[in-house]
């Protein structure tokens, strides 16, 4: 069974990890999950990545892309 946390979204082990290394993840999940109404940990992390790839996207059109971020959106392709 599912442990519910009372008033916070449930986050993966490995992402908690993740958002440690990428703190702007992190505090655009809690805006994301606010303004969306979103209530499942699953929406918002889909929602947060889908946001962080349009910002790279955005970048490498700018020819700010880092190698790192060059290579996440090479592998979606």
């Amino acid at each position: 069974m599912k442990k519910h946390t009372k008033g916070k979204l449930a986050v993966p082990k490995l992402l908690q990890i993740k958002m440690v290394a990428h703190p702007d993840i992190a505090a655009n999940m809690e805006i994301i999950a606010t303004a969306l109404g979103l209530t499942s940990s699953t929406e918002v992390i889909k929602v947060a990545l889908h946001h962080m790839v349009q910002r790279e996207m955005q970048r490498e059109a700018a020819g700010k892309t880092s190698s790192l971020s060059s290579q996440m959106i090479a592998g979606r392709n």
